[in-house]
């Protein structure tokens, strides 16, 4: 009686290790393009996304931007939107303007949001360009206190006397806070960029801080190159101002643009 002996032949171990080997590169190059497609879907949504968070915060900022405190600025690779926030406003009763003597009150008529007051703020009367926010002190002071008094009337003191310029055709007085500016700052070719936020710097001057990395980043990977990133359209007779964002995204090849219109209400 013979015994049959069981295993495999060297040629089919063979054959079969040859399958295998074909079917590991198939599949490994199947799981590689399948995990690049959902890495780069991952990247461009997280670029959607971070592109529409920080288009949606400067939207909302500039909306509630003191009139005519907007204003664009350029200072070497970057390219700034300037504009003072206006935290509330009222009308006011009593005002000292010439040719009045100075005085370091104003009378105005209670608001019921006083949330948003802090004698940290500042108040300004009737701006009429962005030279009388930001180089200018004749329509500004500084606040004291607010003496929230019983009654439809409160007072508000200031630091110092002032003797505003004029009154404002509606007795609006604003509450401001200190400037604020959105930065898209980008290597010399115009690529690379990243919008980032600036406030705290040096109140009203006549140019922004050097430099810009010390802002909050917003978004990354801006490209410039060819493009404006903010322009701004001074209010008329037919239409509010208008600031104009024109931001392009760029990353692994591939670009997203974003042109926004934003219109600013201007009534000093």
């Amino acid at each position: 009686m013979k015994l049959l002996a069981k295993g495999f032949t060297l040629i089919e171990l063979v054959t079969v290790l040859v399958l295998l080997g074909v079917l590991s590169v198939g599949i490994s190059g199947f799981i590689g393009v399948t995990t690049q497609i959902y890495v780069d879907v991952t990247t461009r949504d997280e670029l959607i996304s971070s592109a529409r968070f920080s288009i949606e915060r400067l939207n909302r900022e500039l909306r509630g931007a003191l009139p005519n405190s907007i204003r664009t600025l350029s200072s070497g690779n970057s390219q700034c939107v300037e504009f003072t926030p206006a935290k509330l406003s009222a009308v006011y009763t009593q005002l000292a303007v010439a040719p009045d003597p100075a005085s370091d009150q104003i009378n105005i008529v209670r608001f019921f949001d006083t949330s948003l007051y802090s004698d940290s703020l500042a108040v300004i009367v009737y701006p009429l360009t962005p030279d009388d926010v930001y180089n200018s002190s004749a329509r500004r002071a500084s606040i004291d206190n607010l003496n929230q008094v019983a009654g439809n009337e409160w007072v508000l003191t200031l630091s110092a006397s002032k003797q505003f310029p004029q009154h404002s055709p509606t007795s609006r007085v604003y509450f401001i806070e200190s400037p604020v500016a959105y930065c898209v700052t980008t290597d010399s070719a115009g690529l690379n960029g990243s919008l980032t936020r600036h406030q705290g710097y040096s109140s009203y001057s006549a140019n922004l801080p050097s430099p810009f990395s010390e802002g909050v980043l917003m978004a990354a990977s801006l490209n410039t190159a060819g493009s404006t990133p903010f322009r701004f359209a001074d209010s008329t007779r037919q239409r509010n101002a208008i600031v104009l964002v024109n931001f392009t995204f760029a990353e692994n090849f591939e670009s997203i643009s974003f042109n926004n219109e934003i219109q600013v209400p201007n009534v000093p």
